[in-house]
């Protein structure tokens, strides 16, 4: 019996030490990103367009790991469930960061 309530007490405590390790990294990742100011319009979809080259194109940045985290924020503030859901004349809020 004391090594089952062990066991648990254990398999608790290392997924309370992922879950806040894990929270800790993503709010200090998007807490970075977060400070610069921003200034946000629409952009109509274009025939051809998908989510990764409109956002190499208002990311401001060409590392894929910014592209890649404006795609996230992008999907976020659109309410876009897949890459595949963009449909031309359609309009998406973006973002420009001022840097």
């Amino acid at each position: 019996m004391k090594r089952k309530a062990f066991r648990t007490i254990s398999v608790f405590i290392l997924l309370a030490i992922l879950f806040v390790g894990s929270f800790g990294a993503r709010t200090l990742a998007t807490s970075r990103r977060d400070t610069l100011p921003r200034s946000y319009s629409s952009v109509r979809i274009q025939p051809g367009d998908t989510l990764w080259s409109i956002s190499g194109e208002y990311c401001g940045s060409s590392d894929p790991q910014d592209i890649r985290e404006y795609v996230r924020d992008l999907k976020e503030m659109n309410h876009i469930l897949n890459d595949g859901s963009l449909c031309p004349g359609a309009y998406i809020m973006i973002y420009t960061v001022r840097r």
